[in-house]
C-alpha cells in the first residue's frame, strides 16, 4: 500500500478511535479495586506485555494510526475484571481485531550481524491461548518498514529517541491507570529496546510481575516518583534514572553540607568542600574536616542508609552504587545535621550546617584528579594531563610540552570537559587502530540488535612516544570510560586504578506520564573483538585504590604507582612522592 493512502487511513483510524474509546473511557473510570489479588496482577501482566508488543509490532499501531496509550487506559477495568488468561487473551484479541489488517510484506533485507530476539514467549499457550499466540506470531514475521512511530534514532551515534510518547502533564492528577502505563512504557522499552538487556540481574518479566502491585497501589507524586526509581534502578544501568527522583528517594531533601564524600577503603571519606556558585557569599566555618570518615547520620548508621537508598539507585556495580549513596549520604531537608565522625583514632559527634545544593558548585570537587593547570610537568621525565578541564582545541600544545618526558599521565578519574577521543588520540597512534565497536537497535526487528563496524583512531602529528599511563577510578563513567578504552590501545599505553563505574553509551531520555524524564544507555559499548564493558567498566591492568591513612598525609597513591611505570622501579619512593602529592587545599587543613 502506498504511502499516502496509509497516511489517510490513519487519519480515519486514529479519528474514529479517538471518538469511540473517549466515549468507552469516560464511562470506564469506574472505582477501580484498591488492592490487586494474584489473578488480576497476572491478568495485567499478559496484558502489559502484548500491549507492548503489538506497539512495536502491528503495522497500525507502528504507524502512529491511533491512540495506543488510551487503548490500554480503558482496557484496564475489562482486564482486571477477567475471570481466567481465556477471557484475559479474548480481551486482547479484541484489541487485534480493532486495528486495521495489515498488508502482506516482502520482508526488510538484513545486511549486517545481528542478535537478541524477544519473540520466544509467543510459543506459550498456555500464558496465550492458541487464537492469541498465532496472531501475535503472524505480526512477528511482518518487517515492513523500519519507520516506527514511537522510536527513531539518532543519525549520528543511533540512540533511540522516544518521540511521540505521551507526557500527560495536562492532567491534574494522574491515577493508578497512568502509572500502570508509565511502568508498561518504561519496561517494554527495556524489553525491546535497551542494548544492555542481557546483563540485567533480575529475570525481566519478574520484574513486569513484581512491579504491576506497586505501581497500582501508588495514590500520590512522591510514591510513584519512588517506584519509578526502583524500576528504573532495576536493569542495573549506572546512566538509568528519574532525575525528579533525587531528592525523594532515601536519604530525602535537596540541602547538604558543602563537602564531597568518597568511598575509600568502603567507609564514607569527607574529601573536598564545594564553593558557592555566588562567590560574592562567604561560607562560614564547618564542623566537618578533610580526612573525617562518617559513622553515623541523624542518628541511623552509614550502613543502614544505604541499605534504605540502595533499591533506588540505578548503578552498574558495586563501586558506582556506593559512589551515588556517598554523594547524597548527608542529604536532608532541614538547615543542620546531626554526624558522628571519626577524626584521628577519636569517634566525635559534631552538628554541620546544610546548604541548598543548587547554590553548591558541585561537580568538579566531586572528582580525584589533581589541582592545578590541565597540563603539568611532574618532572623533566614525567607530563602529566588532567581531562576535567581539557581544552579539544589544544591537543597539540599538550603534546608539544610532553615531548623528550620519559611518559605522560593522562587523568581520567573524572569527567572530560572536551569530547578528546580522536583530537587527543591522533597524537597517540602511529597506526589506524580500532579501539570500540557499538551496537544500535534494529527497527525493523523489535528487540534485535546489530553490530556496527569498529570505531577507529588516525594518527597525525605532533606524535608522542613516550610511554602513556591511564589513571580511572569509580568516578570514571560513560565518556570517560570510553575515552579510557581509545587510549588504552594505543602502543605503550597502560591503566591504573580502580574498577570504573561500568555505564558506557550515549544516554538517551524516555518521557514518562506526570512530565517527568528517565535516562538509560542508548547503544552497547564493547571492544572491537567484542568483549563487554557495561557493569564490567574498564578493568584495569594494575589494581590501585586509595587508602584513608594516605589520603590524609597528602598522597595519590594511585599517581604515584603510574609514575613509577614511568621512571622505573629503582626511583626512590621520596622523589615519587613528592611529585605525586596533591595540593592540601585550605578548606582541607
Amino acid at each position: 500500500m502506498s504511502r499516502l493512502p496509509r497516511v489517510i487511513l490513519c487519519v480515519a483510524a486514529s479519528f474514529i478511535f479517538s471518538s469511540a474509546s473517549t466515549a468507552e473511557s469516560d464511562s470506564s473510570r469506574a472505582d477501580l479495586p484498591s488492592v490487586l489479588d494474584a489473578k488480576q496482577t497476572r491478568n495485567l501482566f499478559l496484558a502489559g506485555k502484548v500491549w507492548g508488543y503489538l506497539k512495536y509490532h502491528h503495522p497500525t499501531v507502528v504507524d502512529g494510526c491511533l491512540n495506543w496509550d488510551e487503548r490500554l487506559i480503558q482496557s484496564i477495568p475489562a482486564i482486571l475484571d477477567a475471570a481466567d488468561n481465556d477471557q484475559v487473551a479474548s480481551e486482547l484479541l479484541s484489541w487485534i481485531d480493532e486495528l486495521e489488517k495489515p498488508d502482506a510484506c516482502k520482508g526488510v533485507p538484513q545486511t549486517q550481524e545481528h542478535f537478541g530476539s524477544r519473540s520466544n514467549w509467543l510459543d506459550d499457550e498456555t500464558l496465550l491461548g492458541s487464537g492469541l499466540a498465532d496472531r501475535l506470531q503472524s505480526f512477528d514475521k511482518l518487517r515492513c518498514t523500519v519507520g516506527q512511530h514511537y522510536i527513531s534514532q539518532n543519525p549520528n551515534v543511533g540512540t533511540p529517541v522516544f518521540q511521540n510518547e505521551l507526557g500527560f502533564s495536562e492532567v491534574d492528577q494522574l491515577d493508578r491507570r497512568h502509572h500502570l502505563l508509565a511502568m508498561y512504557r518504561f519496561w517494554n522499552i527495556v524489553e525491546y529496546w535497551f542494548p544492555y538487556r542481557d546483563v540485567i540481574d533480575e529475570n525481566w518479566d519478574e520484574v513486569l510481575m513484581d512491579s504491576i502491585p506497586r505501581f497500582y497501589a501508588v495514590d500520590n507524586q512522591t510514591d510513584y516518583l519512588l517506584e519509578l526509581a526502583r524500576l528504573f534502578a532495576r536493569v542495573d544501568d549506572g546512566h538509568a534514572s528519574v532525575r525528579e527522583s533525587i531528592y525523594v528517594r532515601p536519604p530525602g531533601g535537596r540541602k547538604t553540607p558543602p563537602f564531597s564524600i568518597r568511598m575509600v577503603e568502603g567507609r564514607p571519606f569527607i574529601w573536598r568542600s564545594f564553593d558557592l556558585k555566588d562567590s560574592s557569599d562567604v561560607i562560614p566555618a564547618d564542623q566537618l574536616q578533610f580526612g573525617d570518615v562518617v559513622l553515623r547520620v541523624d542518628g541511623k548508621s552509614v550502613e543502614e542508609l544505604f541499605r534504605l537508598a540502595a533499591p533506588y539507585i540505578g548503578a552498574s556495580n558495586k563501586v558506582s552504587s556506593e559512589r551515588l549513596m556517598a554523594q547524597f549520604l548527608l542529604n536532608g531537608g532541614t538547615d543542620s545535621v546531626d554526624i558522628r565522625i571519626e577524626r584521628d583514632g577519636q569517634l566525635l559527634d559534631i552538628t554541620n550546617r546544610r546548604l541548598p545544593r543548587e547554590s553548591l558548585d558541585i561537580n568538579v570537587q566531586l572528582w580525584h584528579d589533581r589541582d592545578g593547570e590541565t597540563f603539568q610537568l611532574l618532572s623533566d621525565e614525567v607530563a602529566y594531563l588532567k581531562l576535567s578541564t581539557i581544552d579539544n582545541t589544544k591537543t597539540a600544545e599538550y603534546i608539544r610540552k610532553a615531548a623528550g618526558t620519559k611518559g605522560m599521565v593522562i587523568d581520567i578519574r573524572s569527567y572530560p570537559s572536551s569530547f578528546v577521543v580522536f583530537a587527543l588520540g591522533q597524537h597517540l597512534v602511529s597506526a589506524s587502530t580500532p579501539f570500540a565497536r557499538f551496537t544500535r537497535a534494529d527497527l525493523s526487528r523489535p528487540g534485535s540488535f546489530l553490530w556496527m563496524e569498529p570505531m577507529s583512531i588516525e594518527p597525525a602529528d605532533p606524535q608522542y612516544k613516550g610511554k602513556i599511563v591511564i589513571l580511572v577510578d569509580e568516578d570514571s563513567q560513560s565518556q570517560s570510560e570510553y575515552t579510557a578504552m581509545a587510549f588504552r590501545a594505543a602502543p605503550n599505553a597502560i591503566v591504573i586504578g580502580g574498577q570504573t563505574a561500568g555505564a558506557d553509551g550515549n544516554v538517551t531520555r524516555i518521557p514518562l506520564p506526570g512530565g517527568y524524564n528517565g535516562l538509560v544507555s542508548g547503544i552497547g559499548v564493547f571492544y572491537p573483538d567484542k568483549v563487554a564493558t557495561q557493569r564490567i567498566g574498564i578493568v584495569p591492568d594494575i589494581e590501585v585504590r586509595p587508602t584513608i591513612t594516605g589520603l590524609r598525609a597528602g598522597r595519590d597513591e594511585v599517581l604515584e604507582v603510574g609514575i613509577r611505570q614511568i621512571l622505573g622501579k629503582n626511583t626512590p619512593d621520596m622523589n615519587i612522592r613528592e611529585m605525586a602529592a596533591f595540593p592540601v587545599r585550605e578548606s582541607q587543613r
